[in-house]
């Protein structure tokens, strides 16, 4: 297989022989993580919903999400209690 250059120090990587991949070594994998958990890397254009997830009309509540009609409560609960 081809080397390619570590994107972070440019030396040759062999994907065969290297386990930190796309990356030369683990030193340069944390750099990288680093990176994009420091807010270094960015996306460049906004991110836009595809026209069909626009189209797509919203989700009815299934009946689990509905309140019941009736209550039922235990006999020692009932609104009909004798004083």
């Amino acid at each position: 297989m081809p080397q390619h250059p570590c994107p972070i120090c440019g030396r040759p990587v062999d994907p065969a022989t290297t386990p930190a991949m796309p990356f030369c070594s683990e030193r340069c994998r944390q750099i990288d993580l680093a990176r994009w958990l420091g807010e270094r890397y960015r996306i460049s254009s906004p991110v836009r919903p595809s026209e069909e997830a626009l189209e797509e009309p919203a989700s009815e509540p299934s009946a689990s999400d509905q309140p019941a009609e009736h209550e039922i409560l235990p006999e020692d609960q009932t609104s009909d209690s004798e004083d």
